[in-house]
């Protein structure tokens, strides 16, 4: 299925079996950070991961505010953090947006409603990508999630680091 704004359509997908987990194998250049081992550490399963700051700055600089919104809420991240782990200064990654869009027309039939499918290609202040995104922390928690309770949509007020939490893997 195409979505806005995506290559998805173009990736494999698998299907993990007796688990209801799905990923996709995502190109490199897909991807907007550096693939060095530096950039990168592991989960308790070995699993390599990029490092929190470069998945963020990585999110900035693509402007993806969907998965921006989802990582702030599900680490509980403060505009503090931003401050002292990120690169605030500067626009979003316009040639990027470029490159992208133009493998997104290259994907789907061109058609007179094609245009949408692809990403802005203007330019955003990183620092206002950024505050946006913790600033609406608050908007996205729904009547469901009492603020007693959670910090976050993704984060209970007595939760800790959830990279460092022991899970249940089957």
């Amino acid at each position: 299925m195409i979505q806005p704004s995506s290559l998805l359509h173009t990736f494999p997908r698998f299907k993990y079996s007796g688990v209801n987990l799905w990923f996709q194998l995502i190109p490199s250049q897909d991807c907007h950070f550096d693939r060095e081992p530096s950039n990168f550490e592991r989960s308790k399963t070995g699993l390599p991961y990029p490092k929190l700051e470069v998945f963020a700055q990585s999110l900035i600089d693509t402007r993806d505010m969907v998965s921006l919104d989802d990582l702030v809420d599900g680490m509980n991240l403060s505009e503090e953090w931003g401050q002292e782990h990120l690169n605030l200064s500067g626009t979003s990654d316009v040639a990027w947006a470029e490159q992208k869009n133009e493998a997104i027309r290259a994907s789907v039939p061109l058609t007179e409603n094609s245009c949408l499918l692809e990403l802005s290609d203007a330019a955003f202040s990183r620092k206002e990508i950024w505050e946006s995104s913790v600033r609406g922390r608050d908007r996205r928690l729904g009547v469901e999630m009492p603020k007693e309770v959670h910090r976050t949509r993704f984060y209970l007020r007595d939760s800790g680091d959830p990279r460092l939490s022991d899970r249940d893997y089957v």
